[in-house]
């Protein structure tokens, strides 16, 4: 019996992946009430209490006992909701756990085959030396061999959620000048709100959450990329990501083509994949104004390395630092800070 714990937009496409390869999935589960008994794809979404009672079956009838995927980000939570419930370890999954022991290539989860490592090895080494911390080398490390070696590798404890973009090395300065590309709602900005106190000026860049009543924000209903163009979205549990059968238009522009961020002094870039053409449409604001940089990593696989790289280029006196902050390799985050602005 195989069953995928979170029905959101993950799991739906890991059902996708599975169907391809025709792996059955007998059930979805999720802990949002509103989903239960219905179907998704066809496959029933059963409330995580009555999970045991099918595998108790699935035991009766023979079977050697379910699989349990948890396909959601961070999911640290949901494998101990399944341990409580009585499953054992061995039968609980990660998603990235899953995708490689099953020779899934879920590009955009952030993780490949371990091919991929071995052909873009140079590059791999050339970005760990660019780090600027025996932490972000432990992180980097950690990285490239859960990846090659999936399950039988355990990560070492990530970094609370809540420093997330705004780590206690970062020091802050009287005036912020804040730019959030991917704002979502706004969460980020509660955030660096609680990060920083003094007086600031925001700019959020979203095309299509956003939440207009939060006070002393500019928004700006767009993308940021590497070139100024119209492209599709369509919208998913986490935000708005490209994709070409996307029902949403989106203006995408280069942050260097907006006046009202020439004073930038911190840029957060979580914009589903499309971080590294964003910094290349960032490439006068970056060298002139050596903002400090906070870059999502776990979109796509290369991204451990070549956005390090890249920031590294565009200013060789940054101070380059990688973190984790959830299991396996999502919510990685870049940081390339000025020497001045290190605690």
């Amino acid at each position: 019996m195989l069953v995928l714990f979170g029905a959101g937009n993950l799991g739906r496409r890991v059902l996708a992946e599975c169907k391809a390869k025709k792996m059955r999935v007998d059930y979805f589960s999720d802990n949002n009430r509103d989903l239960w008994y219905t179907e998704i794809d066809g496959v029933e979404v059963l409330p995580p209490e009555h999970l045991y009672d099918k595998a108790l079956d699935d035991l009766y009838e023979g079977n050697k006992g379910p699989l349990v995927v948890v396909t959601i980000f961070n999911g640290a939570v949901v494998r101990k909701q399944l341990r409580d419930l009585g499953f054992p370890k061995g039968q609980i999954l990660s998603c990235a756990e899953f995708i490689l022991s099953r020779n899934i290539h879920l590009v955009d989860f952030g993780i490949a085959a371990p091919v991929f490592y071995k052909k873009h090895h140079l590059e791999i080494s050339r970005a760990f030396e660019v780090l600027s911390d025996s932490k972000s080398e432990e992180v980097f490390e950690e990285q490239i061999r859960w990846r090659k070696l999936g399950m039988d590798y355990d990560l070492s404890p990530h970094d609370p959620w809540e420093e997330i973009y705004f780590p206690p090395f970062i020091k802050q300065i009287d005036l912020e000048v804040y730019i959030d590309c991917g704002a979502y709602t706004g969460d980020t900005i509660h955030q660096f709100r609680q990060w920083h106190k003094g007086p600031s000026h925001i700019v959020a860049f979203e095309p299509v959450m956003q939440d207009p009543l939060l006070p002393q924000v500019s928004w700006v209903r767009a993308g940021v990329g590497k070139e100024a163009a119209k492209e599709t979205f369509s919208l998913n549990g986490a935000g708005s990501t490209r994709n070409a059968k996307g029902d949403i238009d989106v203006s995408i522009v280069r942050l260097d083509d907006c006046s009202y961020v020439d004073g930038a002094t911190f840029i957060k870039m979580d914009i589903e994949g499309m971080e590294p053409e964003a910094i290349e449409g960032a490439h006068r604001l970056i060298t002139m104004n050596k903002p400090v940089m906070a870059v999502c990593l776990y979109h796509r696989p290369d991204h451990l390395w070549t956005v390090p790289l890249m920031l590294h280029e565009k200013n060789p006196k940054y101070k380059i630092f990688i973190r984790r902050y959830a299991d396996d390799c999502a919510e990685l985050v870049c940081y390339a800070v000025p020497p001045e602005r290190l605690q």
